[in-house]
């Protein structure tokens, strides 16, 4: 499907990422350089702040994962490859669906010739792939840095119509315990190894037509979570799993009348990670 990532437009609403715990879990995250296996799992905690890197880089180095669902390995399709807050120049991303007995390039991230000239990639492809392995070949030949590395399959970008209310609210992952003397014990949870805060979202849309509207109800009506990205021209590193907030959910005619199409009211909360 054709996606707009211009400076103004809409959100994208995308599946469940694919490389999660499950995969490190069984040992399917693996990293050719010792620092990062480490840090593997900064990869996928979807925290763009929180680096996996390597030190004393002398060339090439890979680093495969696959697709792991609970204890099984599942072959599942993507179209959306996301590399953020990256220092690589020079790389290229394949994937596999025989378990990496062969590897097929991914379509536009073949940079091993050429420097790419950004720190970060989120490319969505004109089809799907299917496949239970990714790869990612690093050539620089100094130290690798990347914050986040997954892959996602996209469900669907309003037609046109960007938000007309976006509002983040910051929630850290606080607790207090009120003790016996009338005084209180505060402390912080990390939900990656950099990060305290995570982000609930009120979002509004205006003039959604009925088949948009359709995909709406079809997203905050399923049970697994989803990945939100919300300003995919602006604000390219928030890619956050989410969850609709209960009971936020509103459409309402506009104007009262069906032909000028749905005003959408929702707010996502965040989830970290899988």
């Amino acid at each position: 499907m054709p996606i707009d990532q211009t400076p103004g437009a809409a959100p994208i609403f995308l599946g469940l990422p694919l490389i999660t715990t499950d995969a490190d879990t069984a040992g399917d995250v693996v990293c050719s350089d010792a620092t990062m296996q480490a840090l593997r799992n900064r990869l996928y905690q979807l925290d763009p702040t929180a680096p996996c890197a390597s030190v004393g880089s002398a060339g090439t180095e890979t680093i495969v994962a696959g697709f792991w669902i609970g204890s099984a390995q599942q072959s599942q399709q993507f179209d959306c490859l996301f590399m953020l807050n990256m220092n690589l120049k020079r790389f290229k991303v394949e994937y596999s669906n025989d378990n990496g007995s062969t590897w097929t390039l991914v379509p536009g991230t073949d940079y091993s010739g050429a420097d790419y000239g950004s720190s970060d990639l989120v490319l969505f492809l004109s089809s799907a792939v299917t496949a239970n392995k990714l790869r990612l070949t690093m050539y620089d030949t100094t130290d690798k840095s990347i914050c986040v590395f997954d892959c996602a399959l996209t469900a669907f970008q309003p037609n046109g119509r960007p938000m007309s209310q976006y509002d983040p609210k910051a929630h850290q992952a606080r607790r207090e315990i009120g003790l016996a003397d009338g005084t209180k014990d505060v402390t912080y949870n990390q939900w990656s190894d950099n990060s305290y805060t995570l982000y609930e979202l009120d979002c509004e849309h205006d003039f959604i037509t009925a088949s948009d509207k359709a995909l709406f109800d079809s997203i905050f009506s399923q049970i697994p979570p989803f990945i939100f990205y919300p300003e995919p021209g602006d604000d390219i590193r928030k890619i956050i799993l989410s969850q609709l907030k209960l009971d936020t959910y509103l459409p309402k005619y506009l104007d009262k009348f069906k032909g000028a199409g749905y005003k959408i009211k929702y707010t996502t909360e965040p989830l970290g990670y899988v």
